[in-house]
């Protein structure tokens, strides 16, 4: 819940590099102050506050990588390019989300993912999205129906805003740390 992981390859030739771009958005949203630290060959973490639809928002990440990178270049404007030792043909990556801050968000995501695989995470997470669709069974109607309703049901899941941190601390709208009961 708290918790992404992407799985990367690369050709076989030439240097692999994952570059983060702190100021994308999808949106209005416009980051207005940015933190990037690369904590380790592993582990990178860092936050933003953004404006837009709902505005004054924290957003911290903590990024765990299961290849350790080479290099950590800063290109300006908020984008950081990650380089890996050439012949590195995989890069997961598993990055924990927390609205507290950057160690809140790599505590969710040892708790929610730790050393667990893609393909663990991708099976323990097809299991979930099964269990929710199939929380409500319809009969009857054509295929193309079925689709359309399950689509509609999916669509009423597929972004959950959880504001609190599996240890229940969030931020509330004056911008302190509470916790929920």
């Amino acid at each position: 819940s708290h918790v992404g992981i992407h799985r990367y390859s690369f050709p076989i030739k030439g240097e692999p590099r994952i570059r983060i771009d702190m100021r994308h958005t999808i949106g209005d949203c416009i980051p207005d102050s940015i933190s990037f630290n690369a904590v380790s060959d592993r582990l990178v973490q860092g936050g933003r506050h953004i404006s837009g639809w709902a505005p004054d928002r924290y957003m911290f990440f903590s990024a765990s990588f299961s290849v350790p990178f080479s290099g950590c270049k800063d290109e300006g404007e908020d984008r950081y390019l990650l380089t890996f030792p050439e012949g590195t043909e995989e890069v997961t990556v598993s990055v924990g989300l927390s609205e507290v801050d950057a160690e809140s968000a790599e505590q969710n995501r040892i708790a929610e993912v730790g050393d667990k695989d893609f393909d663990a995470v991708r099976a323990e997470t097809r299991m979930l999205w099964a269990n929710n669709l199939g929380k409500v069974k319809v009969e009857g109607g054509s295929s193309e129906r079925m689709t359309i309703f399950y689509t509609a049901l999916y669509h009423t899941m597929v972004s959950p805003n959880l504001m609190s941190d599996l240890d229940g601390r969030y931020r509330n709208h004056s911008q302190e740390i509470a916790s929920a009961p």
